[in-house]
């Protein structure tokens, strides 16, 4: 993988701190050097006939891969990975890999993939008895079942998801569920339904302090006052979300919110 790396730079310290290295390089959005890094330790465990730390160096290698759009290394990395973790008996490490990859499965538009993969995800999560990673799996399913419009399941998906969340008490997550099956009833035009939905969540992103998820509840929140033909609520909403957005830094939300609110009547009654 590198020429750079000897036989005997191939320790597991060596190989640990370069995939350390990688995964901080990855969290500052070093994509590039973070590759480096990565292909480095991969090179490391290799030698070491290390199938955890190949499994694992791949896993990142791919997610790295997929912030770059650079689709077929990583799922390349991603298959390599679960081969890594089945031979390494890593149940986890697999559901894991399953769940990175349907995420670049959905950016691909390959939403019937993406579903396969998040419910064998599921079903290692279910097994292992990890309610956090179960949740995880059925928020991402229930996503993926609304871009195939298997709109009961996607709302049956996502419920199960945000009990699981509640229970956890992990708030931002459980604001995320909400925040899907109001997405779902955008689809089916519910918009009094979405509206009902997005509320909840916009008070969990505020109590929590998540500006990003506040100006995206905000953003839907608009969409389902627009669509049920409440303009004037649209527009003031809107432009609630463009503040928030664009006091963050949020560019996706401040287009999207400059697009819509381009579109509105001028005129709004007080």
């Amino acid at each position: 993988m590198s020429s750079s790396l000897t036989p005997s730079s191939a320790t597991q310290s060596n190989a640990d701190q370069r995939l350390q290295h990688g995964i901080n390089l990855h969290k500052h959005k070093d994509y590039v050097q973070a590759a480096m890094s990565l292909h480095q330790a991969l090179g490391l465990y290799e030698q070491l006939k290390s199938e955890p730390g190949m499994a694992q160096t791949l896993l990142e290698l791919g997610t790295v891969y997929g912030r770059q759009h650079r689709y077929d290394l990583a799922q390349n990395c991603f298959g390599k990975a679960l081969e890594h973790f089945a031979q390494a008996r890593d149940r986890l490490g697999r559901a894991n890999a399953l769940i990175s990859w349907g995420k670049i499965s959905l950016e691909l538009s390959q939403s019937a993939l993406a579903v396969k993969q998040y419910k064998e995800a599921k079903e290692l999560y279910e097994a292992m008895s990890n309610d956090a990673g179960t949740a995880n799996a059925l928020n991402h399913l229930g996503r993926a079942k609304l871009c195939l419009e298997q709109f009961e399941e996607a709302i049956a998906d996502l419920n199960e998801a945000l009990q699981l969340y509640r229970a956890l008490g992990q708030y931002q997550q459980a604001a995320s569920s909400l925040m899907g099956i109001a997405n779902v009833h955008l689809s089916l035009r519910q918009s009094a339904m979405a509206l009902s939905q997005v509320e909840q969540a916009l008070v969990i992103y505020r109590n929590i302090g998540d500006r990003h998820g506040e100006a995206q509840a905000l953003f839907n929140m608009a969409l389902a006052h627009r669509q049920g033909g409440a303009t004037a609520n649209a527009q003031q909403v809107f432009q609630e979300s463009l503040t928030v957005a664009q006091q963050i830094g949020a560019q996706g939300i401040v287009a999207k919110a400059k697009r819509h609110l381009a579109t509105l009547p001028s005129q709004q009654a007080a």
